[in-house]
């Protein structure tokens, strides 16, 4: 029988945050906030304007919907639309100057491995 006093739970925390540090950065990277800034648009146009992989793209734009930095509008549009999230609008400039300067790993979102940011 395996032993109740053992549980993964704080494992699972830590990945957990280094998962959601890494949707960020790559935000951050790919100037996410930057492009969304002037309004709401859909993942095609970003994809475009950012030279972002369309699926990779709404895949991270859907982590960041999630931990609530950008929201999405999808009521009556046929693809729906991503926009800044109150707060990120209003620390766009000054978050990104913070994140920089955090070493981290980071998801690489081409591939499958880990690219460190030390």
């Amino acid at each position: 029988m395996a032993d109740p006093s053992v549980s993964p739970e704080p494992v699972l925390h830590v990945a957990a945050g280094l998962w959601a540090a890494g949707v960020l950065k790559s935000g951050i990277e790919l100037k996410l906030f930057d492009a969304l800034a002037p309004g709401a648009q859909d993942v095609a146009a970003l994809s475009q304007a950012l030279g972002a992989a369309p699926a990779s793209l709404r895949v991270v734009l859907d982590a960041l919907v999630a931990m609530g930095f950008v929201a999405r509008q999808a009521r009556g549009i046929p693809s729906p639309r991503y926009r800044l999230h109150s707060w990120s609008r209003r620390n766009r400039r000054t978050s990104a100057r913070w994140w920089q300067t955090m070493p981290i790993a980071q998801p690489c979102l081409t591939c499958a491995k880990t690219t460190a940011a030390w």
